[in-house]
């Protein structure tokens, strides 16, 4: 059980899917874990790369299955994002995906254009957080579109895929390696399993507690390989893989 790791480590890093959720419901004993945590006074900090929506939207939904979470316990790689599009020059940023919701402090492509070709040719820059519902004729717009005009892709989410109830569902990450075979643009990758997000997730974690955190006694928790645990070795953290 990963409780078993709770006496030796000064900090928690929790992945969202799989972890705490797998779809729309919670884990068996997630309740329980999140007890025995605030038992040991080990500070923690959920580190997902759902990037759809803003954190409240995940409090409103962990709350709702009666977890005491708040917005300072979650870190999303649309947060992450959103850090650092402050110090770029693009300020049309087109969300890929008209499912998710609008960037702060960006011009919104599909209220500023009148369609989504129009909106496709005038940006700057593209963002890509999440693809319910991204349908195969957007991707081979988007395509077209690159290839016509390379510009920069802000990847919110690489997961290539994430655990659903019924199987597993494509994420931007494989939606935009496509693209790449197709097209040479720039892309920029944020969340798991690349550095920014493990290392604000670090730096939250640290606001948590009087104690100095070693790297290497903090545990990430997650499902897998390829971003949670990868993630956690190139960043120096303990890496904790939930296989069941």
């Amino acid at each position: 059980s990963v409780r078993e790791i709770l006496d030796m480590v000064d900090g928690v890093i929790l992945d969202g899917y799989g972890i705490i959720n797998i779809g729309d419901q919670p884990t068996s004993e997630i309740s329980s874990f999140f007890e025995e945590i605030r038992a040991h006074k080990v500070p923690f900090v959920i580190l997902t790369n759902g990037a759809s929506h803003p954190t409240n939207t995940s409090v409103e939904k962990y709350r709702s299955w009666g977890l005491d979470i708040n917005t300072s316990d979650i870190i999303s790689s649309r947060d992450v994002l959103e850090a650092h599009l402050i110090e770029k020059p693009q300020k049309k940023i087109m969300r890929l995906n008209s499912a998710t919701t609008p960037l702060k402090n960006n011009v919104d492509m599909y209220k500023h254009e009148r369609s989504y070709k129009d909106a496709l040719r005038g940006a700057e820059a593209f963002a890509f957080m999440g693809s319910v519902g991204w349908t195969e004729a957007e991707q081979a717009e988007l395509e077209t579109a690159l290839m016509e005009n390379p510009r920069p892709v802000f990847v919110a989410n690489p997961d290539v895929s994430a655990p659903q109830k019924n199987g597993f569902s494509a994420e931007p990450g494989y939606w935009v390696t496509r693209a790449m075979k197709k097209a040479d643009f720039p892309v920029e990758w944020y969340g798991k399993p690349h550095h920014a997000s493990f290392q604000m997730a670090i730096d939250i974690l640290q606001l948590k507690t009087d104690k100095p955190l070693r790297k290497s006694h903090i545990a990430m928790v997650g499902d897998s390989l390829h971003t949670d645990i990868l993630g956690a070795a190139a960043a120096g953290l303990m890496s904790v893989l939930v296989t069941d």
